[in-house]
């Protein structure tokens, strides 16, 4: 029709009597109906690409002549200036979206950072000696007593995860990502939720079990099901039902009006894992979508949320590669999509096989600990002592540097602080491995934006732990290291 091909050939077409005109047949009937007898068609996007056409239709027959198809195709290329100046101007407030969301993290990121060293090295000494107290008296002391330690424990391990969450969000941790199956770990995820939803919650899995692997720690995995089920119990009145989904999805970016993420509002395309979780409570206001990822955002009472589980989502998400996409239903019901990039299988079984190799535990030998919080030192100096190691502490990274170059074959392995006065973790350990490059270094750190494991490993050092480290978590590190220097002895 006259349409089709002033969109093929960017030309205005012009139909002088729509009754006898050949081309017209299939329309003919409409345009007795409406009273038309001839049309021009004219081209939107010339001279190029053509994307669309301005009808105009007349009364009476051959309405259109020359003079006036000019003039009117200059009206529909001023109608094309204002449509292409709408979509630039909604391209620019995207844009200003994407560079607004994009400040506002590296804000919440750069804050996160300047608290979280100070905090887990405060952590690392009141939940450590809290538990050096247990470990050693807890079967001997007064049940009261015993029992106020364990509070004391267990409300450090709340505000380490608490400052656990903030560094998700802000993308500064530092997690052991690898490609790993999904489907054991949502069932596995899905079994602790027993004990946090209510029986008048049905929770439905949908679980496609080939799809590929993708890379990601496995704890923020749990961390990501927990948070978005959560969520859903407390929209639902702890009522209702959640299906949890996970399947294989290609995304096809610009061309996909659906794939632009809800938390960073980027296109994406290629190839995901999709995790999906729904709830049939009340759909989310769109005033309150644009903030739902925000840190410390939260709609619930006073009391009874941190605002902090959304916010660490989209942290996690973002930091493995994935995005996400926020769905609401018409009346009820709202879909959370993780998108996380798919691995190919040949990588995925290599990781694999690396996870599987494990080293025997050792036996004793003589350490160095620098670290510049005394209660940190003093902490690890006791549990080391106590497993039969023989301890050496500093709290200025120059002095002990001092202290190894006047006998560096003396110790078997340091334990050092990343964010030190004078002398940093990196800088130490560069000295020490220039004297003795086969030393087995431990770099235990609050947070150091200067430092991450991948920066770590390239010094030399074998061992990246951030704080506060659990006490086997030490122990097991440092006897490993000290085993795989005896096999090479």
């Amino acid at each position: 029709g006259p349409t089709g091909t002033a969109i093929r050939t960017c030309k205005p077409m012009v139909v002088t009597d729509t009754n006898r005109d050949p081309n017209y047949g299939p329309w003919r009937e409409a345009a007795r109906r409406y009273g038309f007898r001839s049309s021009v068609a004219l081209p939107l996007g010339r001279p190029d690409a053509c994307w669309g056409v301005l009808n105009i239709y007349s009364a009476t027959q051959d309405s259109f002549d020359s003079e006036e198809i000019a003039l009117l195709q200059e009206l529909a290329d001023d109608i094309e200036f204002g449509v292409k100046a709408l979509q630039f101007h909604d391209e620019r407030h995207q844009l200003r979206r994407q560079l607004q969301q994009a400040q506002k993290m590296e804000a919440i990121g750069q804050l996160t950072g300047g608290i979280a060293h100070d905090f887990n090295n405060i952590l690392a000494s009141i939940m450590g000696y809290a538990g050096l107290a247990l470990d050693r008296f807890g079967e001997k002391c007064e049940p009261k007593l015993r029992d106020y330690l364990e509070e004391v424990y267990r409300a450090g391990e709340r505000a380490r995860d608490l400052i656990a969450q903030l560094l998700a969000f802000s993308r500064a941790d530092s997690s052991e990502a690898r490609a790993l199956p999904l489907a054991p770990m949502i069932k596995e995820a899905v079994k602790l939720l027993g004990s946090t939803l209510p029986a008048s919650i049905e929770v439905r899995l949908d679980i496609d079990h080939g799809v590929s692997d993708a890379r990601i720690d496995p704890v923020h995995l749990h961390q990501i099901v927990m948070n978005l089920c959560i969520n859903a119990r407390d929209a639902m009145d702890g009522r209702g039902q959640i299906e949890i989904g996970l399947h294989q999805t290609r995304c096809k970016g610009e061309r996909c009006c659906r794939c632009v993420c809800a938390s960073c509002h980027q296109n994406f395309e290629g190839d995901y894992v999709e995790l999906r979780i729904a709830n049939d409570g009340p759909p989310i206001p769109p005033e309150m979508l644009e903030r739902i990822f925000e840190p410390f955002y939260t709609t619930k009472e006073v009391g009874k949320g941190t605002g902090m589980g959304l916010s660490m989502v989209h942290g996690i998400v973002h930091e493995h590669g994935g995005h996400i996409l926020v769905e609401n239903g018409e009346s009820r019901g709202v879909a959370f999509r993780i998108f996380l990039p798919a691995v190919a299988s040949a990588e995925a079984s290599a990781e694999g096989d690396e996870a599987r190799r494990s080293l025997p535990l050792p036996a004793c030998g003589r350490l160095l600990i620098v670290d510049d919080e005394e209660a940190v030192a003093g902490f690890m100096a006791e549990l080391m002592e106590t497993h039969g190691y023989e301890v050496a502490t500093e709290t200025n990274g120059a002095e002990a540097l001092e202290l190894f170059r006047t006998a560096p074959e003396a110790f078997d392995l340091l334990i050092i602080d990343q964010t030190m006065p004078g002398l940093s973790g990196g800088e130490l350990a560069r000295e020490v491995l220039a004297l003795r490059p086969d030393l087995p270094i431990v770099l235990c750190t609050g947070y150091s934006e200067e430092m991450d494991e991948a920066k770590a490993r390239a010094i030399g050092i074998r061992a990246y732990l951030a704080k506060p480290v659990a006490a086997r978590d030490l122990l097991d590190t440092v006897a490993n290291l000290l085993t795989v220097e005896a096999t090479h002895e």
